[in-house]
């Protein structure tokens, strides 16, 4: 069994948003418990409708799966989370103790999640791209001044010079090598939060 929760301006319903929201219907939408983690939000014919926030942006919806922390909006002006509804008091409880109709539930990534995901394989670009420049300009100034001689693989005749530290002598390896972590961090996230 589904439990469900209707919500709008009334108290008659199960989660009443306050006389506050004159956008909201008074029997707006409802959400019912699919499983951990999932719900689903159905909007009732209201006259303002229901918006669902992927991340990006607002999408009306007449119905959607949404996670705990996801925001959802009734009438383009109450906007919540099943989380803070659950804060605010409201007896909605994370996983249905009966067998649940569970049709291939899709749980949405956090959109913070999304967002320092974002920020992690930007930062590990960024860094990689530097790292590189950086490389090449002290390898360049290296062989300009006579310390390397240019070999056909500058690369390779370095690496025979016994004299190469790759920490103090060329810093932008390190920063490449930060690079690449932070890009596979970021993917790692990103990955995470599609599961």
């Amino acid at each position: 069994m589904i439990r469900v929760y209707t919500l709008g301006r009334s108290a008659e319903q199960s989660i009443d948003v306050g006389p506050d929201f004159k956008r909201v219907s008074r029997r707006h939408a409802e959400i019912a418990v699919l499983g951990p983690n999932a719900y689903r939000i159905t909007d009732l014919g209201s006259a303002n409708g229901t918006e669902v926030f992927d991340g990006h942006r607002w999408i009306s919806v007449s119905q959607a799966t949404i996670s705990r922390d996801q925001r959802f909006r009734l009438g383009g002006e109450f906007e919540a989370t099943v989380e803070a509804l659950i804060r605010q008091g409201y007896e909605i409880p994370a996983k249905e103790a009966a067998t649940a109709d569970t049709e291939s539930v899709a749980v949405l990534p956090s959109p913070m999640r999304d967002r320092i995901a974002q920020l992690v394989m930007l930062s590990g670009c960024l860094s990689l791209i530097f790292g590189v420049i950086l490389t090449t300009v002290q390898m360049l100034g290296e062989i300009r001044s006579g310390n390397v001689s240019a070999e056909p693989c500058v690369a390779c005749k370095i690496t025979k010079i016994g004299e190469l530290d790759f920490k103090t002598r060329y810093p932008g390896i390190a920063v490449s090598a930060l690079g690449v972590v932070l890009l596979i961090t970021g993917y790692w996230l990103a990955a995470r939060g599609s599961k």
